[in-house]
Parts: structure tokens; sequence; C-alpha cells
């Protein structure tokens, strides 16, 4: 018997309110940056019966890849949003919202990938004074027959 291996990984970028008191134009953010995001909701959406959305939040993901270098899965958020630095902040004054870079690993089997976080990522995250938030999904490990 051996390990069937698999890692999926993926990063996604938010914007949230500091407080669950405050409120933002989902608009504005899209139009501000240009980008169109993939997720967007307002505090008070219905997220499943009878769960409703503490907060608004815009969001935009990366497509989920199979790769074992994260930095090669964050790269592409950060190309997108590296020359929107000084929107993103002008946006977290004028609305006092967060931002947080978001990295989700599905590991299947135990094979886990690198976590280096590379100069020109930590450059861009500081720059925007984001979180790093890296959640890990592990499932079981399971054995296949040969």
């Amino acid at each position: 018997m051996r390990l069937e291996s698999k890692l999926t990984t993926n990063a996604y970028l938010t914007f949230q309110s500091n407080s669950e008191l405050n409120d933002f134009p989902l608009d504005s953010v899209t139009n501000k940056l240009q980008i169109e995001p993939n997720c967007a909701y307002k505090k008070g959406d219905v997220l499943k019966e009878p769960h409703l959305r503490p907060f608004t939040a815009w969001e935009y993901h990366t497509e989920t890849q199979s790769n074992w270098d994260v930095n090669d899965v964050l790269q592409p958020l950060v190309t997108t949003f590296q020359n929107k630095v000084t929107a993103i902040n002008e946006l977290k004054a004028e609305y006092d919202l967060s931002v947080r870079i978001y990295l989700v690993v599905s590991i299947i089997n135990g094979e886990t990938p690198g976590l280096c976080i590379y100069s020109d990522v930590a450059h861009f995250i500081s720059a925007i004074n984001a979180d790093l938030d890296i959640d890990m999904w592990i499932d079981p490990f399971v054995l296949q027959e040969e």
C-alpha cells in the first residue's frame, strides 16, 4: 500500500471593516482599484439560513494551484495589486478598513509545501500593512491499495 499525495493552494486578498458597526461601499473599492472582486458581500447578507454575514468584505482570489512553492501562488496576487499600494492605503484610511492576505493550503496525505515568503511578497504585505493569514487544511491519511 502507498499514500496518494495531493496539495492545493490558493491565495486571496480581502478588505474588511475594522468595526462591526462600520460598513463601506463595495463599489468604491472596485472603482478605486479598477479590479473586480471574486466575492463581495455586505454586513447582514444571508450566509446560510439563519446565519447572517457579520461584516462587509471585498475579496479577490487567485486560481487554486497544485504547487509546492507558496510564492508561486502569492506572486499573482502581488503582481495584480503591487501598483495599487497608494489606492489600497487610501481606502483603508477613508473607510477604516483592514486588509488581510490569506494563503490557504489543502494537504492530503501529509505532503506539505515550502512556507518561505520571499522578500518582494513580504515588502508588499508591509507596504499595505496587511496581515498574512496562513490556513492549513489537512485531510486524514488514507492508504491506497497497490
